[in-house]
């Protein structure tokens, strides 16, 4: 593909910034993962320390060490929402950059198909994969009319890592409510 106006070296210019962007967002996503998941594992040890510490101490039965040993996981749970709902807004953020970087290349008229005798996979006849080509990638209930903000919306409930991510960490909300219960428990009856 040849560019051939300033009109087209501005929309290369802009895929590229917005690339960096998308890449920058990626990145942001991992570190929201493994800081999220520091505090949470950080937490949680601490109150595992704390109990078995209370426990040989035999001050177990003390109200303001009770407190303290429910605090932490309590604060780990609280530290998890944020981290779903940081990664939840980097997640919008990176298909909001994804969405115009798909915009530039259906104005720079890609994807183009490769003439079959220059194909490094004989079936493949696109340069470009579905998800650049096809708005509704990876999205069964799309409907034609859709706009900017619905198709966000879908493609954020959609995709797969974040929902995992997220499942990770409402697994581990529930690990620190039955950490809280535990404690409890042996409050009261241990």
């Amino acid at each position: 593909m040849k560019i051939e106006s300033n009109v087209e070296r501005n929309l290369l210019e802009l895929f590229k910034e917005f690339n960096k962007n998308r890449i920058d967002y990626n990145v942001r996503k991992w570190e929201t993962i493994k800081f999220f998941e520091s505090i949470f594992t950080a937490l949680i040890v601490s109150t595992m320390g704390g109990i078995i510490t209370a426990a040989k101490l035999n001050v177990i039965d003390n109200t303001l060490v009770m407190f303290g040993l429910l605090l932490l996981p309590l604060c780990a749970i609280f530290a998890l929402f944020f981290g779903i709902k940081n990664l939840n807004r980097e997640s919008r953020l990176l298909y909001i950059e994804e969405a115009t970087m798909f915009k530039i290349l259906i104005l720079l008229d890609l994807p183009e198909k490769i003439p079959e005798n220059k194909r490094w996979i004989p079936g493949d006849e696109f340069l470009l994969p579905p998800k650049y080509r096809d708005y509704k990638y990876g999205i069964n209930e799309m409907t034609e009319n859709i706009d900017f903000d619905g198709w966000l919306n879908l493609r954020a409930k959609k995709h797969r890592f974040s929902f995992m991510i997220n499942l990770l960490f409402v697994f581990e909300i529930i690990v620190s409510a039955l950490i809280m219960i535990g404690i409890i428990c042996i409050y009261y009856f241990g």
